[in-house]
């Protein structure tokens, strides 16, 4: 059957492909193929199952037969048209009669069902609804006499089911209000505690109370018993209602006193303040008046609770309620209307009599207003007003700094022409060496210097040393007073915002006094200050000749901000390099380095100091002082302690790394007096034993350290 050197599988799959093509291909093909005679034939097979009354497959037909029309000759084509469409006019007619019989089918099943319920006596309207939705569905596929007639039927159906379903409902209706009536004492009592949590039973009876209402109220109205089952059941929710609303009202009036009481006692006194005068506000700032405000935010505060507003929408008009509210209203406008006031007073005073103080005030105010009167209308006016205040005050400013900028220009021209002629009859040195000056201080001593455009560095980095003047010159300090003259032409010149300080692009002349020590400090951002670091050593000198900004004054000319003549030797006022409270400051820590060597020495070697005081005692005063060094024996530890406290503060004053040495001597010392203390407190004894020996050793180093820094303080570790 097949060729046995070819596959099977092969084989059969091709014949497959094949049988399967006609089925893959398109109608329309198919109908291509189609002639004539195949035309005739299905239509005569169509008519035939038409007188038959057999419509099953008539629909695809009548689709087949079009297409195959449409692919004929022309010529042919009306004839065949003609006899396909009175088949497919029966057709479609028959369908639309057997869709109308199926409706109407299924509305009479549905009469019919209902029909059985209401012989059965048995409360069921389902088929009685689907039977009227079937109507309104399908109103335009059934006939009007249809319509009417089934519809008369439903009605007729539908008041029997009324009966049968309203005398069931109304049996269980009594017997679920009676059993709600019998329960409501209980509950009444529940509901008209305010103390009470309403539970799941007044829960439960208010839901019952409400579904008999309702479902009495689609009852027909004119029965009596839906009547008298209505009154009994309004009567039983009104007075639910009433007992609830008395225990709601209870609660909720009680919390809301409460919380009113609390209230008022955080604002209390807030009646007894009084508003600052003006002045009193320049030198404070303070409106005083804060209670007032708070007074009007926690009134606003308590209006706006939950459960004030509450209270207020179902209980406004009780008695209580109200004393409360009206209360509330009092002490909120009287406090707006104190702080309107106050605010006013400050705000036209502003106005009428601006000042530097009044700006600086008025730049904080703003917030003040917007805080006190937040929710008042009249919070913006007062804040724009302030605005107002600010702004006169900045254009006068500006106006005023304008002729003070044009004043210190104009002198400081005048100073620049006067001071070439001013210095001209002196002797002074420009090109001069620091360094040779420290070499032979004495013999520079009375010499003039002339430092040209120069800056003072006496308030930055060479701070802290007690001159007016310092600046470095190849890295060596020159630093000194000024005479009495030129401080004062300083503090009396002009002042411009606009040029600043007058510390930069100086002319100095300054008399050679010796030699001095200037202390460097550096900024260190993270702490945010100057530390000291160096001390240098410089030339000290008094300033007679000063250049800078609108100033030239040169010692021995007449008084003025612009001043000229010759110089003159006078006496230097300096304080020296080092200052009188750092001279204090390194004696008192000498004498605590020395204090804290002694008590090192005597915690060390007790005998050594017990034989060197009873040998410095007078005769038959040695046993005194055995007596003493034994009480101070008791009492080393709590001196070690101290000692210790002390060296840590020194540390920590001197930043640690300065004075690191005689500080950390000291604390160490102290630390080692108290080592028995230490001792019971947790410290190893076998860790206290291996320092024990270097108690003298320890005690000569912090005499010798504290020494030192007397002399040589200020610098890193020392």
């Amino acid at each position: 059957m097949f060729d046995t050197h070819g596959s099977p599988l092969r084989f059969w799959l091709a014949l497959a492909m094949l049988c399967a093509l006609p089925l893959l291909l398109p109608t329309r093909f198919a109908a291509r193929a189609a002639d004539e005679n195949s035309v005739k034939r299905r239509l005569d097979s169509m008519e035939e199952n038409a007188k038959k009354g057999e419509w099953n497959s008539m629909k695809a037909d009548i689709e087949v037969i079009t297409e195959w029309i449409k692919d004929l000759p022309e010529a042919s084509r009306d004839q065949y048209t003609k006899r396909v469409e009175p088949l497919r006019k029966t057709y479609e007619a028959k369908m639309a009669k057997d869709y109308h019989d199926n409706i109407l089918k299924m509305v009479r099943n549905s009469l019919d069902r209902s029909k059985e319920w209401i012989n059965d006596n048995r409360p069921n309207s389902e088929d009685i609804d689907r039977a009227e939705n079937l109507l309104e569905k399908y109103k335009d596929v059934l006939t009007q006499d249809e319509k009417k007639e089934l519809a008369s039927e439903a009605a007729i159906l539908r008041k029997q089911m009324t009966k049968i379903t309203m005398g069931k409902d109304l049996e269980r209706l009594s017997s679920d209000l009676a059993q709600a009536e019998k329960d409501f004492p209980e509950v009444e009592k529940q509901l008209m505690d305010p103390n009470a949590t309403q539970g799941f039973s007044s829960n439960s009876l208010a839901g019952k109370i409400n579904g008999i209402v309702d479902k009495l109220k689609k009852l027909p109205q004119d029965d009596p018993t839906v009547k008298d089952l209505t009154a009994r059941a309004t009567k039983l929710d009104a007075a639910f209602d009433k007992a609830a609303n008395t225990g709601k009202r209870g609660h909720i009036l009680g919390r809301v006193k409460e919380e009113w009481a609390h209230i008022k006692d955080e604002f209390k006194g807030w009646e007894s303040e009084q508003a600052p005068a003006y002045a009193d506000w320049l030198k404070s700032g303070e409106l005083k008046l804060d209670k007032t405000a708070e007074a009007l935010r926690k009134v606003r505060q308590w209006e706006d609770y939950g459960t004030t507003k509450e209270l207020v929408k179902d209980f406004g008009n009780d008695a209580e309620t109200k004393a409360m509210t009206d209360e509330a209203a009092k002490i909120k406008a009287a406090a707006s209307d104190r702080l309107v006031k106050a605010i006013d007073a400050i705000v036209a005073a502003g106005e009428k009599n601006p000042s530097k103080e009044g700006y600086e005030r008025f730049q904080f105010f703003t917030n003040t207003v917007e805080r006190f009167l937040d929710g008042l209308p009249s919070k913006e006016g007062y804040v724009t007003r302030i605005k107002g205040i600010r702004d006169k005050w900045d254009a006068k400013m500006a106006s005023e700094d304008k002729a003070a900028t044009e004043l210190y220009d104009k002198l400081a021209d005048q100073a620049k022409a006067a001071w070439p002629g001013m210095v001209s009859k002196l002797k002074v040195e420009e090109n001069f060496s620091p360094q040779e000056i420290l070499k032979n201080p004495s013999a520079y001593k009375g010499k003039l210097i002339y430092l040209k455009d120069t800056d003072n560095r006496a308030s930055w980095e060479l701070a802290g040393n007690g001159y007016d003047f310092a600046v470095k010159v190849d890295g060596t300090p020159i630093a000194g007073k000024y005479i009495p003259a030129i401080s004062k032409a300083i503090d009396d010149a002009p002042t411009s915002k606009e040029r600043g300080v007058f510390d930069r692009h100086l002319d100095i002349v300054a008399r050679i006094e010796g030699e001095c020590k200037v202390q460097e400090s550096t900024y260190y951002q993270a702490l945010q200050k100057w530390v000291p670091e160096f001390n240098h050593p410089g030339v000290k000198v008094t300033v007679i000749g000063y250049r800078g900004g609108p100033l030239a004054v040169l010692e021995g000319s007449s008084s003025g901000s612009v001043t000229s003549g010759g110089a003159s030797a006078g006496p230097s006022t300096d304080s020296g390099s080092t200052g009188v409270f750092e001279w204090l400051m390194r004696i008192f820590w000498l004498l605590v380095g020395l204090t804290a060597a002694a008590v090192a020495f005597l915690k060390a070697r007790p005998e050594l100091a017990t034989q060197a005081i009873s040998s410095a005692s007078p005769a038959g005063a040695t046993a005194t002082a055995t007596a003493t060094m034994t009480q101070m024996s008791q009492k080393i530890d709590l001196i070690g302690l101290a000692i210790a406290g002390l060296g840590v503060l020194w540390l920590l004053t001197s930043l640690i790394y300065r004075d690191l040495l005689p500080a950390a001597a000291v604390t160490a010392c102290g630390l080692y007096a108290a080592g028995d203390f230490l001792k019971t407190r947790g410290v190893p004894e076998a860790t206290i034993n291996q320092v024990k020996p270097f108690g003298m050793i320890l005690a000569i180093a912090t005499a010798g350290l504290v020494f030192l820094h007397l002399f040589f303080g200020g610098y890193a570790l020392l």
